[in-house]
């Protein structure tokens, strides 16, 4: 991400089968400065884009491929719970803040997963109840991580289909609940 920096190693391998630390001996360069630059080794990301780093050590180079992409400042949702019926789906969508101050929808980019599968599956921010019982869906993008609750044919509050019942000793009546989920 823009303004984080990353290590690279340049090991050296003769012919004779011995190795050594070229990391500092080698020479370094960016294809693109103005997207990464690089010095013994240290890649610093400057601007999103894709850059080629190059080691050069003896007559040998070997490329890197370095991609910047802009820094996440904040991740949001549009749920902060779920309450859904097997079978069901519903989509959580993601947002992305970034510290440059746009804003982007990342449903599609984020790593999702589900803490019980047997409970509720996610693809993409897609949410499918697939059994009763409590899980929560995580989504991960740009290193930070929000996480929504969810619940699946658990029964909120019991109603019975009479409010009072008047009996006489030795008498019935049968009385039906109904569940609200």
């Amino acid at each position: 991400s823009v303004g984080d920096t990353y290590s690279l190693t340049a090991t050296a391998v003769f012919v004779s089968g011995t190795t050594s630390d070229a990391t500092i001996k080698a020479d370094w360069n960016s294809g693109d400065t103005s997207v990464a630059t690089v010095y013994a080794g240290t890649v610093a990301a400057k601007a999103e884009g894709t850059a080629i780093i190059t080691a050069t050590y003896m007559g040998k180079t070997e490329i890197v491929n370095v991609t910047v992409s802009k820094k996440v400042k904040s991740l949001s949702k549009d749920k902060t719970s779920l309450s859904l019926r097997a079978g069901a789906s519903e989509q959580i969508a993601l947002t992305a803040t970034y510290t440059d101050g746009t804003v982007e929808q990342v449903s599609d980019k984020a790593e999702w997963s589900t803490g019980s599968p047997e409970v509720a599956d996610v693809v993409n921010g897609k949410v499918t109840a697939v059994g009763s019982g409590e899980t929560e869906i995580t989504a991960t993008y740009g290193g930070k991580t929000v996480l929504v609750p969810v619940s699946v044919d658990i029964v909120r509050r019991l109603d019975p289909s009479a409010g009072t019942v008047n009996l006489r000793i030795g008498a019935s009546q049968q009385l039906e609940l109904i569940g609200m989920f």
